[in-house]
């Protein structure tokens, strides 16, 4: 079972389970903006060579889906990307309190 949010007072779960008999189901309805360790590295250096200090929220450059952070990452971790399968079915049961 991958990861899920969990309603302990239903005892339901509140998402579909996103693995199931080894294919895993990536949402492309659902946006982020992917911080690449490059990036980061170089912002840990700015932040040391002008010894800021405090709580930074950083961000990457460009906006990506969930489906193609996942085809990514199966590329580099050399995983099989044929198992990613594309979801658009946004589970309409979910309600937000």
């Amino acid at each position: 079972m991958g990861s899920r949010y969990y309603d302990a007072s239903t005892g339901r779960f509140l998402s579909k389970d996103t693995v199931k008999n080894g294919y895993f189901f990536a949402s492309s309805e659902i946006y982020t903006n992917p911080v690449y360790i490059d990036d980061l590295a170089t912002i840990i250096y700015k932040v040391i060579d002008k010894e800021r200090y405090g709580i930074f929220n950083v961000g990457g450059a460009g906006w990506l889906n969930y489906f193609q952070i996942a085809k990514i990452l199966a590329e580099i971790f050399e995983l099989d990307a044929q198992k990613i399968i594309e979801s658009n079915d946004m589970d309409k049961k979910i309600r937000i309190p």
